[in-house]
């Protein structure tokens, strides 16, 4: 009986190991010398091995951001979405398998698959999160510090799933990849409050765990992290792949963000180096100096509200204090009190300056965010204001809720609408994230 456990564990480790690399070539063959084992043979087995090779296809179109796509016809049920399959495997399978083995006293097969229940449940909460994130970047404003909330729930549900020998590589690839997105997740609630050192220490995070996932899936990279540092291996899935392209994402915002923070650390030359190393993603200070170049503005500038941080300490290497977390609050409220405040009011605070003579129209625009504040908290809306008495022209967008972008230019300039209006819109697309979350469906754009 002891050496029948023993040989049933083997197995399951090889099998489950397969799996979380990814070899699913490996894993198919494992179940083969599975069902061909003489002393593995009982009716809770069979049923197992059978299960386990749904779980392996289900695996395989998982990672490859298979469940925004209709599954093919080998799982057999009516609604063949991954979800219903992983459905179906965890509610009827596996509770079959647990019954069997139960009834014949197999301690070893009844434990792992009431445990594949709870992994299997994770996967479908998992899916059902980044529809969300698909969804919420097609359509909506990108709020990441709900997303958060949402994912923290999840992983504090399943942190203790999984305690198995057998499934030791099952979990660790599923808190891996939690791991990479709660980071990842976290980093742009950060970035839209303009946290400095908690952005860069979670994304740093991130990219040091994508490249222990990367390395487990056995794709080697002598990247080490910096600004610009991406993996782009095409061995690896889509999953992961899109991971880093979220990384990248984030890690161009954070660029853009904390530019003058940055530069204060290098020459210009070398900062102009490094952020031209952002592909695929956008070197967005070259972007809008480019645009400030073309369309002649007297300046483009981001300006940064600060209503209701009173704690907030600029962008500059702080310390966080203890269980600090984003706010919640939205700028779009803003108090009647706040509106009738003094121009001087330090609640706004200038992230960055094209060209930095541009400083002059600072309180113009940070004048109109408190009166445009109901206009500018709509999604993909550029509120375009001309001033009689400066004859200024200002373009602004906000592409998180506390963060604007605005473009100033002398005199009317209606001829410059479409050009600045298009320019807006697509930067704010890119910076607030909605273009990266749509993306996560194969074949977006």
């Amino acid at each position: 009986m002891m050496a029948m456990m023993d040989r049933e564990e083997e197995f399951l480790s090889n099998f489950f190991n397969s799996v979380s690399h990814l070899s699913f070539d490996k894993a198919k063959e494992c179940l083969e010398r599975g069902k061909e084992d003489s002393m593995l043979q009982s009716p809770a087995w069979n049923l197992l091995i059978c299960a386990l090779s749904q779980f392996a296809a289900a695996e395989k179109s998982y990672v490859e951001l298979g469940f925004f796509a209709r599954q093919k016809s080998l799982f057999k049920i009516k609604d063949n979405s991954l979800r219903s399959v992983y459905e179906h495997l965890r509610s009827v399978e596996m509770k079959r398998v647990d019954a069997l083995a139960k009834d014949s006293g197999n301690k070893t097969i009844a434990s792992v698959s009431s445990q594949l229940e709870d992994f299997m449940k994770a996967r479908i909460e998992l899916i059902e999160f980044y529809e969300l994130m698909q969804g919420v970047g097609s359509s909506k404003p990108v709020k990441f510090c709900e997303l958060w909330g949402f994912l923290e729930q999840i992983v504090e549900k399943h942190a203790l799933a999984c305690p198995h020998l057998s499934l030791t590589w099952l979990k660790a690839a599923l808190s891996l990849e939690c791991e990479v997105l709660l980071h990842l997740v976290r980093a742009g609630a950060e970035l839209a409050e303009w946290r400095f050192l908690p952005s860069l220490m979670l994304l740093h995070g991130a990219h040091t765990r994508l490249v222990a996932w990367e390395t487990s899936l056995g794709a080697r990279s002598s990247e080490s992290w910096r600004l610009g540092s991406f993996l782009t291996s095409t061995r690896l899935p889509l999953l992961h792949q899109w991971l880093v392209k979220m990384k990248s994402g984030l890690g161009a915002k954070f660029a853009l963000l904390f530019y003058n923070t940055l530069l204060q650390q290098t020459v210009t030359s070398e900062m102009k180096a490094l952020c031209s190393k952002l592909a695929p993603a956008v070197d967005f200070s070259q972007r809008l100096q480019s645009f400030q170049h073309k369309s002649g503005a007297v300046a483009v500038c981001i300006v940064f509200d600060m209503f209701g941080l009173p704690d907030h300490e600029g962008p500059g290497y702080k310390i966080p204090k203890l269980q600090s977390t984003p706010t919640r609050l939205s700028p779009a409220q803003v108090s009647p009190a706040a509106i009738e405040s003094p121009l001087s009011d330090p609640r706004f605070a200038q992230v960055l300056c094209i060209p930095q003579a541009g400083q002059i129209n600072f309180i113009e625009v940070t004048k109109l965010i408190l009166e445009k504040a109901a206009e500018l908290s709509t999604l993909d809306k550029v509120v375009i204001h001309f001033n009689q008495r400066e004859q200024c022209s200002v373009f602004m967008i906000n592409f998180d809720p506390r963060l604007t972008l605005a473009a100033v230019f002398n005199g009317k300039k209606s001829d410059k609408e479409t050009m600045a209006t298009s320019f807006l819109l697509e930067t704010a697309a890119q910076l607030r994230g909605n273009r990266l979350l749509a993306s996560l469906k194969p074949g977006a754009k």
